[in-house]
This record gives C-alpha cells, structure tokens and sequence, in this order.
C-alpha cells in the first residue's frame, strides 16, 4: 500500500483518537528523542548548540544514553534513531545525521508527552493493500478482536475476548488468558496499559510480566471495561463501568499502580475514553446501565474534569459512547440520539448536525471534522462535515461505523461492523479509493503504525496490511551515447518510508550515497547496464537496470601542410584527429601514404600526429588514414605538384637534360677510350707489318 501524508494514531478503546496542537505554538532549536521502547526524551537548547549533531550528543549525555554517531547515521541506546527538531514544525534530517524509525511524534514542546509514545507515528498509507501476514486467535464469540490493535516497529498488541496478545511478525511472543474484552490497549515507557472483562485494569511489560492490576469496576457484568486507558505524564487515566445502575469513576493512576484521585460520574464511561487537553479531561458519559433491564439511564453527555473534580458538565437525552475530539479549541463528539456535538471548553454549544445513531468518535483534517454512522444490524454512513457544520459529503457503507475515523492525509480509513465488513479507504472529496474485505463484522477503528495498517474482526482474525511498496529509482541522463563521449548520470531513490541505502554498479565498480553522481567516458561499443539497487527501512528492495548504448563514434581530421610543394624541400605536416564534438582523440592510429607508399605512421598525442616528407618533381598523392577503436575509420587524400626550375606543360626539364648530358659525355668517353685503343692497335700492327715487308 503506498504512503501518502501523515498522521498520528492515538488509541482510545476500541476508537482512533488523535491529538492535536495549536497553531503557531513552537519552541525553536528543542529535540525530541523517542525510542522504539516507549521513553521519550527533550532537550530544550537556548539557541548556541543548534545543530542536531550537538543537539544528539546533548540529550544523550544529560540522559546516559549511549549514542553511536556513523556520520549519516545515529544509533541510540541500540536503536536507530528517531530524531526530530521543532522549529514552527517538525524537522529532521538536520545537520549530518537522517532521522528515521518510528515516525514523527504528536507531542510539541508545548504539550511535550504523546499520550501514547509508541502509537506517537507518521504512516503514508494509500491505494493498493497486501495482505502481510493475518493471525487468528479462535472463533466465535470469544474469538472476536473488537479492540484496536496497537504496538511499535514489528511488535503488537491486542485484546480479543480470547485473551490478551503480542505478536511479533505475525506470530505469537506470549499471551495472557485473564485479560480480556473491548479495551484497547495503550503503550507509554515500554509499559502496557489495558482495561478487561473482570473489571480491572492491568499493566504489563513488553515481555508480559505483571506490574500491577487495578480494581475499577465491582459489578463488571459481561463486558467490563470497555473504555481504554489514556497516559499523560506518566499518570494513567481509565473510565469504569458499573452493570448494575449504579455510579462509576473517572481513575487517575500513577504508573506504579497506586491510585491518585477517583472523582464519580453519575454515569459509566462505556466504549468512549477521555480526552486530555491542557490539564482537563473531557469524559464522555453514557449513563447507567441495568444489566436487569439491559438499559441506559441518565446522566448522558460530557463531564469536564480538573484535579479530579468536576468543573461542569453538558447533558444530553441520550448516551455518549464515543471519544470526544479536541480540534482547533472546540470539543466534538456523537451521541446515540443521533446529533453530532460542538461545544466550547466551557461547556457550551455551538451548534449539532444529526447524522444518525452513532458511537463513532469523530476526526478531523484541515477544518473538516469526519464521522461515521449506524450500528451493526443497519447500514452506516461516513460524513465530512466542516467545523463550522456546513456538510461537504456523505457517503453511504455497506454496515455500521461504530469506531473512530482514521486520518492519513489525504485518505480517510473506516472499519464497517457488517457481515461482509472490513476496511474502506475514502479519499478528502469522498470517492473510494479501495477496500479490504473479510466477509465478518470490523468494530475496532483501523491503526496505522508505520508501514502497516492492522486491525481484527469478530472471527477471531487480525490482519496486517502493506501497500508492499518497493523504493522508487530515477535516473537522470541520456540513454545513447557515440564512443568517446563524456556521460553525466545523477541515480536518486526514493520511499514513502526512507532510503536506507542506494548503492550503483557500473563497469565492475560500485558507488553509493543518497544521491549517487556518474561522470564517465564511454570507452565502449554496444551496450552496458548501470545497475542501481536501492533498499528501504521495511525491507523492500527494487533493482533497477539502465540501458546505456554506444554507437561508434565519427572522427574528423585535419591535416595541416600548406599549398606549397617546391621540389626538393623538405615539409613538415600534422594530422589533427577531433570527435564529432570537437575533443581531440588520443590514441588514434594515424597512417600518411605517398603514392601508396607507406611514410609514416603512429598514434596521436593529445589529438596531434606529426610527419614529414621531401617534395619530388611531378605529380603525387598523399592519402592520410585514421583508425580507433569505437570509431569508424577515416581517410584524406590531396593531390599535390612539386614546382620549381625550368617547367614545360607544367613539367621540370632540367633534371632529364642533365641526366642525359651525363649519359652522352660518359658515352663518349666510353668511346673515345675504344677508338683510342682500337688506333693504337692499329699503329702496333701497321708497324710490324712494315717490319716484316
């Protein structure tokens, strides 16, 4: 399922109940260090220690946690960080250390504890649910999960009327058998807090050990405690019921077990859990109930509550079971009589739109205040009111929405209570965008906690969804490229949840970082991957291959050598060997022919090769050509002349009549020498023959 905005899950009974701040409060340069345990740690700097690596190492030190510091990473008491700054807002990733883990918290240095630490998360959740893992825990009626399933990181935790559970990954860490029923639990400083069936209330350790159990209810009657405990300031506040038409309390309970005040209500605290605001819990009151007659009686409606006393009161004709809702310093709730509620923090209304029987406890976003409808044996419906009553939407469900609206801008969740129920997901214009159903009746509100959005039906049966989102990679370059040429790449990953790592694989090299930068030749012909692999904090891993082609590349030559060709002479010429883009070409395999006879040869340097050659009388060609690898080969070729001397139809006769001077004065003396030997023969034979006469 994909994450889209943000949103707090704080968990009331069997409702969803988040909290809210007021605008334009804000304390600049404090951090808030919540940990997967539940602890939650301030550290309000005065403006010189600003950075959030100072920052860290503050609050670990004032508070002996030991810090791990990996330059983009913070390990804190052994777990990864969870690490926000509130400047006007939530900030994080500061400085040199990524925030992550857990999400960012409700709590603002104004009201600086969330009510329910390990619930205090940021979900993006959105079109598209996987079924990750579902556990059942019996069938039947004592099977049913109708409480809200809570927990932190890969642990959670529920009440079904089979028994009390932590799972983790989906399968059981332990179970215990006493606690049961409709409360939800709630988690506060790695303490659990849950109301049950036999009218107490426990509270465990994450391991499931026993720290203490609380009597609130004498008469439990079969449901018990169906209202769910709420922490603020480590100080746990729970509503009772009575089964038998007599008055309950409102408890305050030190985390410790031991009790702080008890004020009575005149009424029992059923399936809605107070709200805390700025000192005062507003409760909501569903009267008393005759387990004879299976009946409500007054008093109905919303009691405000300081220090343990009642400081007024706002009556209605029917019973409050749903969790009011503090927004923008007005209280909303719905009433069985039909009536959404607004009213002042005096207690004074403002105005009420009916929408049908209701116990679903209302949300809201932006201005507008979402709520549902109907019971499990009608069909329900979903408003969008805005605050000021005017209704924007409504839209109708298959069965009752009896729990609260869950918010993760922009989609609103709900839970149907129907026989084919299950959970809806509605975008802020009202158009569904899916649904998940299980063909069995969903009381219990639907929790998002990190990347999982969790929630049980009466078979038994509780579900974890995921949109099982991978993270996305972006590569930003060109695909073709020509051999030789100069490649730019920028590979990015993201995630609804956070990258954890990216890391790039290129010609049997790897890089990593956020953001990973390429600058690289193409030295290659055909085709190469860049392969990226990015992998985020849930576990998703996506592998991504970019195509690179390379063609070969087109050289271009220049060969400098003048018009001038005086015979004789001696020139010195160079070849200039440039890519298509102008960059000279090293390497490049130069060869220099004059008529056909090879002259010269070798590799450019810095693009440049140079030759020589002596110019010759007549006609000639020189014929340049170039060979590199990814390139296709080139040639040049220019007809030259050698000039100079006497010159007849363009030719030199000189150099022939010397030649043929030479060749008639050596022929002459060639023959002189004959005749001069040929004469003296003569002479020596004319003179013997006159001597024999």
């Amino acid at each position: 399922m994909r994450f889209q905005g943000a949103f707090t899950v704080l968990l009331i009974l069997s409702l969803v109940l988040p909290l809210h701040y007021t605008e334009g409060e804000s304390e600049v340069n404090s951090l808030l260090v919540e940990l997967p345990s539940g602890q939650v740690f301030w550290l309000r700097d005065n403006g010189h220690n600003s950075t959030l690596d100072n920052l860290t190492r503050s609050i670990c030190k004032a508070n002996n946690l030991t810090l791990k510091l990996t330059g983009t990473h913070a390990i804190i008491a052994g777990y990864y960080l969870s690490l926000y700054h509130w400047d006007n807002g939530w900030k994080s990733g500061i400085g040199s250390i990524s925030a992550w883990s857990q999400g960012i918290p409700v709590a603002t240095p104004v009201s600086p504890y969330p009510r329910t630490t390990a619930l205090s998360q940021v979900s993006h959740f959105s079109a598209g649910p996987y079924e990750v893992w579902n556990y059942s825990v019996g069938s039947g009626i004592y099977g049913s999960v109708d409480s809200v399933v809570i927990g932190f990181s890969n642990m959670t935790f529920f009440n079904s009327w089979n028994g009390f559970y932590a799972l983790k990954d989906g399968k059981l860490m332990w179970k215990n058998s006493t606690v049961r029923g409709l409360s939800s639990p709630c988690i506060y400083n790695g303490t659990i807090y849950v109301g049950s069936s036999d009218g107490y209330l426990y509270s465990f350790d994450l391991h499931g050990h026993l720290r203490f159990r609380f009597k609130i209810s004498n008469s439990p009657g079969t449901t018990g405690l169906s209202s769910s405990p709420i922490v603020v300031n480590n100080t746990v506040y729970i509503g009772g019921f009575e089964s038998d038409n007599q008055t309950s309390y409102l408890f305050a309970i030190s985390s410790n077990g031991t009790l702080q005040w008890k004020v009575a209500l005149n009424s029992s605290v059923y399936y809605g859990s107070p709200v805390y605001h700025k000192g005062i819990l507003y409760v909501p009151l569903a009267g008393k109930y005759n387990s004879s007659t299976m009946a409500w009686y007054p008093d109905y409606g919303v009691a405000a509550v300081r220090n343990g006393k009642i400081i007024w009161r706002f009556y209605t004709d029917k019973p409050v079971k749903s969790t009011p809702l503090f927004y923008n310093g007005f209280i909303y709730f719905t009433c069985t009589n039909g009536f959404l509620y607004k009213i002042t923090v005096e207690g004074k209304e403002v105005w009420k739109y009916r929408v049908g029987y209701s116990t679903s406890s209302p949300n809201a976003y932006n201005g507008v205040i979402y709520v549902g409808s109907g019971t499990f044996s009608t069909g329900g419906r979903l408003y969008a009111i805005k605050e000021d009553s005017g209704m924007l939407w409504v839209r109708n469900m298959s069965g009752g929405i009896q729990s609260s609206i869950t918010i993760s801008p922009p989609f609103i969740f709900v839970s149907v209570n129907s026989e084919h129920g299950g959970v809806f997901c509605y975008n802020f214009k009202g158009k569904e965008v899916w649904n998940f159903t299980v063909q069995n009746y969903v009381l219990g509100a639907p929790s998002i906690i990190g990347r999982f959005l969790y929630f049980g039906d009466d078979s038994g049966h509780v579900y974890a969804l995921t949109d099982n989102k991978k993270p996305e990679i972006e590569f930003q370059g060109k695909q073709n490229y020509y051999f030789g040429e100069k490649a730019h790449f920028i590979v990015r990953a993201t995630d609804n949840v956070g990258v954890k790592n990216l890391t790039v694989f290129f010609e049997n090299r790897s890089y990593y970082g956020n953001a990973v930068y390429l600058n690289f030749t193409v030295n290659f012909v055909g085709s190469h991957f860049i392969t990226a692999r990015a992998m985020d904090y849930n576990g998703n891993l996506e592998v991504m291959n970019y195509l690179v082609n390379s063609n070969n590349g087109t050289m271009r030559i220049i060969v400098n050598m003048g018009d001038k060709f005086e015979v004789g002479k001696n020139i010195s010429a160079s070849v200039e060997v440039v890519d298509n883009h102008g960059n000279p070409l090293e390497h490049a395999q130069v060869s220099v022919y004059l008529d056909n006879v090879l002259i010269a040869s070798g590799y450019t340097v810095h693009g440049l090769f140079s030759f020589s050659f002596t110019v010759r009388p007549g006609d000639h060609v020189i014929k340049v050509r170039v060979n590199r690898e990814g390139y296709s080969s080139i040639s040049w070729s220019k007809n030259i002349y050698g000039t100079g001397g006497k010159e007849s139809n363009g030719y030199n006769y000189l150099p022939m009549v010397i030649s043929l001077v030479v060749v008639v004065v050596i022929v002459a003396v060639v023959l002189a020498i004959i005749l001069k030997k040929r004469y003296e023969r003569y002479r020596e034979l004319t003179r013997e023959e006159m001597k024999n006469k």
